[in-house]
């Protein structure tokens, strides 16, 4: 038997752990579904299920009809960080207080976003689970309140359970299935192969296997009077196995930095450094292969959409949006950079972005039982907040670039009317569709009907987009509507996850031959577009006409409206197939290989922050800081280019400094934006 706390095994009579000392009677479950979360919370063992959401889900979803809201709640619980805290308890307190229910409650309702009706049910849910007293005056089919009578005392890992956990009666739970939840998950390719610590091995009882083995015997069962000296055993052989789990964990990094210097030092020699910048796609694929699980035949990364996983992703794709940026920069001085390939990839990267946005904005509409309380407050403000304070930080800087700026210039730029942060037009585009989303699904009953409003919205938007010139205001070019069909796909997806998903996953091996054969050909489709009809108006000899003045009001409708709307929207249809395509082969890809390390965590944690503030760095190192556009009386158009205030004009060079300092900027822009969204009532960024 293992103990439901630490996950040693004991024997079926002990009354308490061996280990830990914790008492091995717990209050039984009253409902079917704390029975089934009883059942897998003691087959895995605390530190699995609370690590992971997908476990708890499928146990709900074959006990409980029509359980996708709660498994959404669930899951949203999950990303604010509730398992974690969980699991804090469970290893280092013991039973629950009432200072931990009070913790719990607010996490649940002001990061997750859910009601106090729901934070009760499911901390009920997870206190069944547990067996902690919470439950224990409950009848079937109801929902406590958690608050009462909580006066459970705080154990240690020497000290017993309080007098109430003593008097009930050990649950002993039934077989609920003829199968373990182990096989049952492995059955639905929820779980791959186990490995030790997924089997409920943990890492001390592996230290016992090690100390035994040195000493030539096999592993046994510690009796009562010996507990404290294997115990001692196991805790000294712990050190020796965590140090070598760590250089396991970091032989790969020390392999990329070797050749790396090695590299670098044969560039040094042979006086090339600017051939250094081809180590980008080297550390790219570091930076996104270290640390990743390979799934086999007919399993798949059943968390490719989770929130850890999205959080990496977006870590991954905001630094390739970093080398689209630099890239742009390069693209006029160097018929070769090194990292040219990046110039034409920014809208594929914010076709994952906007498909996220859309992904994450109707789960969490589902998950609160279509409720918007506090959606403004939580959602849109904080967003809003970091970008307008990002783009005060740019507006010194463009005064030290030699920009002329009158006071109503200085004021637009203040509340971010206009832009002083070019780079910051996204935010923008996703908090006003996060507005509409608002209004659609809020003051429509049917959410079919509110979703093709939501589409018709997106599709005038783009349609306004393509009937204006360049740089006319807000709305600069291409850039700000050749992806926001994504937003809705996202939506979409959303409302469909489960049949989309097993769909893909069942046909997995046909939709990616379709992915790798159709990509380079959709890939190659708008590269002809662009090069053929373009967003730009050019006369016959490929000049653009807004960059060299050849337009004129009499010319307007005919030469530039009319055939210019009509190439745009082919230019337009090539780049939503190809950010289509590119999409289907991100999710693909994504269900069999999941990525995750320390790097691509903590940029997914900053990445509004360095997606925001890296462009500042972009400009300052830049052949030019800046540009700003104006059209006349005659629709000719006027570009002023200011100098470089620190030119780098080595791409490896200029790559490494602009990424180093975007994340230092990232982190102060965070640690300013911290209070002042504390002082507004807004407890997390959701982008």
């Amino acid at each position: 038997m293992k103990c439901w706390r630490c996950g040693k095994d004991n024997n079926e009579n002990n009354e308490k752990c061996l280990f830990c000392g914790t008492s091995q009677k717990r209050v039984e479950p009253v409902t079917d579904t704390g029975k089934a979360l009883r059942k897998i919370f003691d087959d895995f063992g605390a530190e699995k299920v609370f690590g992971d959401s997908r476990i708890i889900t499928a146990a709900i979803s074959d006990f409980i009809p029509d359980s996708d809201v709660l498994c959404l709640s669930i899951e949203l619980v999950y990303r604010v960080g509730i398992g974690t805290i969980y699991n804090n308890q469970l290893q280092n307190h013991g039973a629950a207080n009432e200072e931990f229910y009070k913790r719990v409650e607010k996490v649940i309702i002001e990061d997750a976003g859910l009601s106090e009706s729901k934070a009760t049910q499911l901390i009920h849910l997870f206190d069944e689970m547990i067996g902690w007293n919470n439950s224990q005056e409950t009848t079937a089919g109801t929902v406590p309140d958690h608050k009462a009578e909580q006066n459970v005392q705080t154990e240690t890992v020497s000290e017993t359970v309080s007098e109430a956990d003593e008097q009930s009666e050990f649950y002993e739970p039934k077989q609920i299935r003829s199968m373990t939840y182990e096989e049952a998950l492995k059955e639905k390719g929820l779980l791959s192969p186990l490995t030790s610590s997924e089997s409920g091995i943990t890492d001390a009882s592996v230290a016992e296997k090690a100390v035994s083995d040195s000493a030539g015997t096999e592993p046994e069962i510690p009796k009562t009077s010996d507990a404290k000296s294997e115990t001692a055993k196991a805790s000294d052989a712990e050190p020796a196995l965590k140090t070598k789990s760590l250089r396991k964990r970091l032989r790969p990094v020390i392999v990329v930095g070797e050749i790396s210097v090695v590299l670098i030092l044969i560039a040094m020699f042979t006086g090339n450094t600017n051939k250094l910048v081809y180590l980008t796609y080297f550390y790219l694929a570091a930076l996104t292969f270290i640390g990743s699980k390979w799934y086999g035949s007919r399993k798949f990364n059943e968390e490719f959409l989770s929130d850890g996983q999205m959080n990496n992703q977006m870590g991954l794709l905001v630094i390739c949006l970093f080398l689209h940026h630099a890239a742009l920069k390069f693209e006029d001085i160097y018929t070769v950079s090194g990292i040219d390939p990046f110039v034409n990839m920014g809208y594929l990267i914010y076709a994952v972005f906007f498909f996220f946005a859309g992904l994450c904005l109707y789960r969490n509409y589902v998950a609160n039982n279509g409720s918007f309380k506090g959606f403004f407050l939580q959602s849109i403000m904080p967003i809003s907040l970091v970008t307008v304070i990002s783009g005060w930080l740019f507006i010194p800087v463009r005064l030290v670039a030699g920009e002329k700026m009158d006071l109503f210039t200085i004021l637009n730029y203040f509340i971010s009317s206009k832009l002083a942060n070019v780079y910051a037009w996204y935010p923008i585009i996703i908090v006003l569709f996060y507005i509409v989303f608002y209004l659609c699904f809020r003051f429509t009953e049917n959410k079919k009907l509110a979703l093709v409003k939501l589409i018709a919205i997106v599709f005038i938007y783009t349609l306004i987009g393509t009937g204006l010139r360049h740089y006319n205001w807000w709305l600069e070019g291409e850039w700000w509507y050749n992806a926001v069909h994504m937003f809705w796909i996202g939506i979409v997806f959303a409302r469909h996850e489960k049949n989309i998903t097993d769909h893909l996953k069942r046909y997995y091996i046909i939709y990616m031959l379709i992915g790798i054969v159709m990509l380079p050909f959709v890939a190659w489709l708008t590269w002809f577009c662009i090069k053929n009809f373009s967003y730009y108006p050019v006369n016959r000899w490929g000049i653009r006409y807004e960059e060299h003045n050849q337009l004129y009001a009499s010319d307007y409708i005919s030469q530039y409206f009319l055939p210019m709307v009509g190439k745009r929207w082919i230019t337009l249809l090539s780049q939503m197939l190809c950010s289509l395509v590119f999409a289907l082969m991100f999710i693909m890809v994504n269900l069999k290989v999941k990525i995750g390390n320390t790097a691509l965590s903590f940029m997914g944690k900053i990445a509004l922050e360095f997606f925001l503030i890296h462009g500042l760095f972009v400009e300052v190192f830049s052949n030019f800081a800046f540009e700003t556009y104006s059209y006349d009386s005659s629709f000719s158009l006027t570009r002023i280019s200011y100098s470089p205030i620190y030119y780098i004009g080595s791409v490896p060079i200029f790559e490494l400094e602009v990424l180093l300092l975007g994340i230092g900027g990232a982190i102060l822009l965070k640690l300013i934006t911290k209070p002042v969204l504390k002082l507004f009532g807004c407890n997390k960024t959701k982008s």
